[in-house]
């Protein structure tokens, strides 16, 4: 079927259909849950199946794999025919999204291993130091990259349960503060930095 564009796209809703539908945008856009949203949609449903029922439209009347798109699946609630039509969820996901930002949180982690190399390198470069046979070592020792992570292990192998609470102390307030900004830019590749 071709609509007066000339493309084969189908309205989900008529004109009517959306009349009832755009009276609740405004709160869906303003709803800041996943549950508030859901509650809305139900509210819609509840309209559309009255606006059906008021028109004389019965829900077996209405071409639901087609015109209206309504897939149905029951979610246990007490509205007429107890479903709650898929299609219009998309739909409304589709046609109504927020200008909002994203309220999302970037969580921070950082390996155990990483703070125990921020908080205590002195003691890892010692350990490093006797993996090597040598007295002391440093970062400008050969070798000692490959030996930091089997140094970091045994140190974290030696820890007591209380050094080891310490050291998840460390990290919480590690992941909390966030990287450092001259962190931050020993990160960024040369050809980024300006």
């Amino acid at each position: 079927m071709v609509n007066s564009r000339g493309d084969h796209r189908q309205r989900a809703y008529n004109t009517e259909e959306r009349a009832v539908i755009d009276v609740h945008k405004a709160t869906y856009l303003q709803a800041t849950s996943l549950a508030e949203r859901k509650q809305i949609a139900k509210v819609i449903l509840a309209d559309l199946f009255n606006h059906w029922s008021q028109k004389g439209i019965l829900l077996e009347d209405v071409d639901i794999s087609i015109r209206t798109k309504v897939f149905l699946i029951g979610i246990g609630m007490h509205i007429p025919y107890s479903v709650v039509p898929k299609a219009l969820v998309a739909w409304i996901q589709n046609n109504w999204r927020s200008h909002r930002i994203s309220q999302k949180v970037f969580r921070f982690k950082m390996k155990i291993s990483e703070v125990l190399w921020k908080t205590r390198q002195d003691e890892v470069f010692a350990e490093i130091g006797t993996l090597l046979g040598i007295q002391s070592a440093n970062a400008s020792t050969p070798g000692w990259f490959n030996q930091r992570m089997p140094a970091l292990g045994n140190i974290l192998a030696r820890m007591t349960t209380a050094e080891r609470e310490e050291l998840e102390k460390d990290r919480q307030r590690l992941e909390l503060e966030g990287n450092k900004e001259e962190d931050k830019r020993k990160s960024v590749p040369m050809r980024c930095r300006s």
